[in-house]
């Protein structure tokens, strides 16, 4: 990316100019080879200027015997002198504060989006595992002896699809992408879920398919969920630690996209949400 981006912006200039490494002549440059040449010309030509003013002045003060003529020789140099001064003097302050200031380092790196566009992890029917093994691996995800994730309720048993729990379907990338949700937050306390894989759920939806949860909101959660900010359904940008009905929010700093159902909306579908949750899928 970053090589594309440089020839991109390489340009070949109408004559070669002492602008490279040890003043090298350079006959195609970049900006991130330009501006530096040009700023470290431009320092050389005002010093190799001060001086040549220095020595006209000089020049000029011994060469005459008026009083006006060696005033305006002394103005001459004084002039040169500060003008020197503040050349150097600008870019000693500069390098003083901060000597990054004087790099121009123009390479954009690529950015790393995380986990969160990772795509899901499906599992064979051999690898699932039992809701309780998976109830176990959840509760223990922090290691510290506290409860990390939990279901608010028991499984589901027979016809049974209300008031109930069902995790045992859930995807290897739900189970892990809860668990680093879990361990990035240590101070959220414990994320219960109200809603994985038991029936009830659209056919062959990401519920359906163990690639969604639903979990409870509380506000601290809510706050690390919604830090960099999210997109509504329209596609407009929301804003950081802002909770909008419907809107969608991802972090890289943990997998997976939030959508935030309050009380009342129909975010996924015709049914109204129960409850404020998070619907979290991978």
């Amino acid at each position: 990316m970053n090589q594309l981006l440089a020839k991109i912006t390489e340009y070949e200039l109408l004559t070669p100019l002492p602008i490279g490494p040890g003043a090298t002549n350079l006959d195609k440059v970049t900006l991130a080879t330009y501006i530096p040449g040009i700023v470290n010309l431009v320092i050389g030509i005002a010093g190799v200027l001060a001086v040549v003013m220095i020595i006209y002045g000089g020049i000029q003060y011994m060469s005459t015997d008026a009083f006006q003529g060696k005033n305006d020789a002394k103005g001459t140099i004084n002039h040169a002198i500060w003008g020197l001064v503040l050349t150097i003097g600008a870019w000693l302050i500069l390098y003083t504060v901060n000597p990054k200031l004087l790099d121009f380092n123009l390479d954009i790196q690529q950015q790393d989006l995380g986990a969160a566009l990772t795509p899901p992890n499906i599992l064979t029917a051999e690898e699932l595992r039992t809701d309780s093994s998976i109830r176990s691996d959840l509760g223990n995800a922090r290691n510290d002896n506290r409860v990390a994730i939990t279901p608010y309720t028991g499984p589901c048993y027979g016809t049974v699809t209300t008031g109930c729990v069902n995790v045992d379907k859930l995807q290897r990338s739900v189970v892990d992408g809860l668990k680093t949700l879990a361990n990035y937050c240590k101070e959220c306390g414990t994320i219960i879920i109200t809603g994985g894989s038991e029936g009830g759920h659209t056919t062959n939806s990401l519920h359906d398919r163990g690639l969604a949860v639903d979990i409870s909101q509380n506000a601290l959660l809510n706050a690390v969920i919604t830090a960099n900010g999210g997109l509504t359904k329209e596609g407009r940008t929301v804003g950081n630690l802002s909770l909008v009905e419907c809107a969608t929010y991802t972090n890289t700093n943990f997998p997976g996209r939030f959508l935030w159902e309050p009380t009342g909306a129909t975010c996924g579908g015709d049914v109204k949400s129960s409850n404020d949750h998070w619907h979290i899928s991978y």
